[in-house]
């Protein structure tokens, strides 16, 4: 063979390899990713579970909270009311001595 095939021949085989190699590459962090993938999306399904559980309990508490504040205040309302229908009578009764 001449050089020049020789050459060319090298060349080729080179070029080969170098595709060779970078499918390879390409092929074995792609099979890396695959297995990879499952876990990340089941990873990442439980921290949205976890988020949705959370909130959900934070809209409860939020709720309850809301619902104690308009109890207390119906309660307060409601002692408000009395002591002034006490006050009432009171002078009620104070003008009816005078």
């Amino acid at each position: 063979m001449s050089s020049s095939e020789n050459l060319l021949k090298a060349a080729f085989n080179r070029i080969s390899v170098r595709l060779g190699k970078g499918l390879f590459d390409t092929a074995t962090n792609l099979s890396k990713k695959v297995q990879e993938t499952p876990d990340q999306i089941k990873a990442e399904w439980e921290l949205l579970k976890e988020e949705i559980i959370n909130e959900a309990d934070q809209l409860d508490n939020n709720f309850q909270e809301d619902s104690d504040q308009k109890s207390n205040s119906q309660i307060s309302q409601r002692k408000i009311d009395s002591i002034r229908a006490k006050i009432s009578m009171l002078i009620d009764k104070v003008e009816d001595r005078n």
